[in-house]
């Protein structure tokens, strides 16, 4: 997915020191997600129904593809350390 061409949109305002960029495949429709928190001195949250609405999937069919991390957390927000990026996909 991210090496496919496709239109990206910032899906965060533009002033939100989180910024969540959106791309879509041209060919699968598949869709992905990029947040980055560009503080370096807080913790940013995402909330968990902003990312299924962004991906148009529910919670079970979205990935994160964000190495090392593994899944999704349990809790119904993504956390975003100072000055780190998140990828996700969903299917």
């Amino acid at each position: 997915m991210l090496n496919e061409k496709g239109p990206q949109e910032r899906a965060t305002g533009a002033e939100d020191s989180l910024v969540g960029l959106l791309r879509r495949s041209d060919h699968s429709g598949e869709k992905a997600l990029a947040l980055i928190n560009t503080e370096s001195n807080r913790a940013r949250d995402f909330p968990d129904d902003d990312l299924q609405r962004l991906l148009s999937a529910p919670r079970e069919k979205i990935g994160e593809i964000t190495p090392p991390t593994a899944g999704l957390p349990k809790e119904k927000h993504i956390s975003l350390p100072p000055l780190t990026i998140r990828i996700f996909h969903g299917d």
